[in-house]
């Protein structure tokens, strides 16, 4: 946004309510982002699988322990799209990059020993059907999509009671399967990465079925063969692939993560500020490949782990946990528009980073600052009957949200990170995430107003409940916005 939106709408802030505020605490600065909770209608605890459409990042899915949820407005707001999907474990979808319509889900069927597969929608998961012909009744793990020939699907499977599992393969979309195991010793598939650069080199990783060792296995000829590529000694969760160098491989291990340079002939440990952490999943910025996440949980204990972030290939790794709550993490994916921005399931449903933005303004001047960078707004903040006016379109989007306006109800919707917080000129009252909250229970002559043709809203009710926080200083009439809060 080189400036600030034209202002269609302000914010009213009573003088006292900014004065409350000046004692907020504002996050270090050396947080560049902040977790928050996503789990409006998303009612399942563990989190195994996320994946984002590819053509439009609003529209994120998770799959769980009771089936698949699906956002379409980047995690705000989740709906079950289970049709079809009945008493199954998610635990890996996968996007059809050139028809997006269409996802695979792999399971596990919930409340039995053993028993699972690959389930198909072709409407963006409004319904879903299994596609098991030649596909024995085993518990799927990992998927992949050709990006070259989408008709072609690989499955990764834990073995059966028979000896069944480790690679399947299909040509037609996922309604028959090849079983694909020739030199592939251990049946048990946690992860599959395909080359996007040549199609035919695939890569899995794999465990022995004990506590420990599995390793790296590569094909080079779509499935047909494969051979082990390193790591045997360790179980390996993950693995992902340089978008700008399909040499350069990240594995993901109970050992945390390894890199190779050379497609797989040699590894090398990239554990610094990693600590004792199994890596259940990489993920790579497309943007800066040098900027890898890892997240998983600490190795031997039921609680840790979380989110790392490396600016450096994975050389060095720092801990991202600031708001996550739950810091046993399944799955991680990155918003591929907005990279700073991140999805992370866990045993305590979806978490989004939020990047850490400032703004600052001040009383009778044009221009504002946002995360320093100098922009201009169409209309200064005021002070007008000891209150603080504020264009607020400008700030919300500035902060990343939206502002809906509805003349007819007279009401404004402001919607930022996972809240929307409802107003109407004239009452006390508003909606924050649909429940009913006093703006000011303490003064109820508090209300959202219309003055000199502009909307004004309580700016202390709607930062907080935004996750914003406020900071006023009287003596410069300096107010900083800090998203997300602390």
């Amino acid at each position: 946004m080189k400036r600030c939106a034209a202002v269609l709408l302000s914010f009213l802030m009573i003088s006292s309510l900014l004065q409350a505020s000046s004692g907020v605490d504002i996050a270090g600065a050396d947080e560049t982002s902040r977790w928050i909770p996503v789990n409006n209608g998303l009612y399942s605890g563990a989190v195994w699988s996320l994946a984002i459409d590819p053509t439009n990042a609003q529209v994120v899915y998770a799959g769980t322990d009771v089936g698949a949820f699906k956002s379409t407005n980047g995690g705000l707001a989740w709906t079950h799209v289970n049709a079809g999907l009945a008493d199954t474990a998610v635990n890996s979808l996968v996007i059809d990059p050139r028809t997006t319509q269409v996802v695979y889900a792999a399971v596990t069927f919930t409340g039995k020993t053993f028993g699972g597969g690959v389930f198909k929608s072709t409407n963006g998961g409004s319904t879903w059907t299994r596609g098991n012909a030649g596909l024995p009744n085993v518990d799927v793990h990992s998927l992949a999509v050709d990006p070259a020939n989408t008709q072609t699907v690989y499955a990764g499977a834990h073995s059966g009671p028979n000896g069944e599992g480790g690679v399947y393969k299909s040509t037609d979309g996922g309604s028959t399967w090849t079983q694909t195991n020739a030199g592939l010793i251990y049946p048990y598939v946690d992860s599959l990465v395909i080359d996007p650069t040549n199609t035919q080199v695939i890569y899995a990783g794999t465990y022995n079925g004990q506590t420990v060792g599995g390793g790296v296995f590569k094909s080079t000829n779509g499935g047909t063969a494969w051979i082990q590529a390193g790591l045997g000694a360790t179980i390996v969760r993950s693995l992902v692939i340089d978008p700008t160098n399909t040499q350069v491989i990240y594995a993901g291990t109970y050992d945390g993560v390894f890199k190779s340079t050379n497609g797989g002939s040699t590894w090398t440990q990239m554990n610094t500020g990693l600590a004792n952490t199994i890596a259940d999943s990489v993920a790579v910025d497309p943007t800066n490949t040098q900027v890898v996440y890892a997240a998983g949980t600490y190795k031997g204990q039921t609680v840790g782990g979380g989110v790392f972030k490396s600016t450096n290939g994975g050389r060095t790794w720092t801990q991202l946990n600031a708001g996550l709550t739950n810091t046993n993490v399944n799955s991680l994916v990155i918003d591929p528009t907005k990279t700073a921005t991140l999805y992370a399931g866990t045993f305590g449903g979806v978490f989004k980073s939020v990047p850490r933005t400032v703004v600052v303004l001040h009383i009778g001047k044009s221009a504002c600052t946002v995360n320093g960078v100098s922009r201009t707004l169409d209309s200064p903040p005021v002070i007008k009957d000891a209150r603080t006016l504020l264009p607020i379109r400008a700030i919300i989007e500035a902060l990343g949200g939206t502002i809906v306006w509805n003349p007819t109800q007279k009401k404004v919707a402001a919607t930022l990170g996972g809240s929307i917080v409802e107003l109407w000129i004239g009452r006390n009252a508003a909606k924050v995430n649909a429940v009913n909250t006093p703006i000011d229970p303490s003064n109820s002559r508090v209300v959202p107003e219309i003055i000199n043709g502009r909307t004004m809203l309580p700016l202390g009710f709607v930062a907080k409940n935004l996750g914003a926080a406020v900071n006023w200083d009287p003596s410069t009439q300096t107010i900083t916005i800090t998203y997300p809060g602390t």
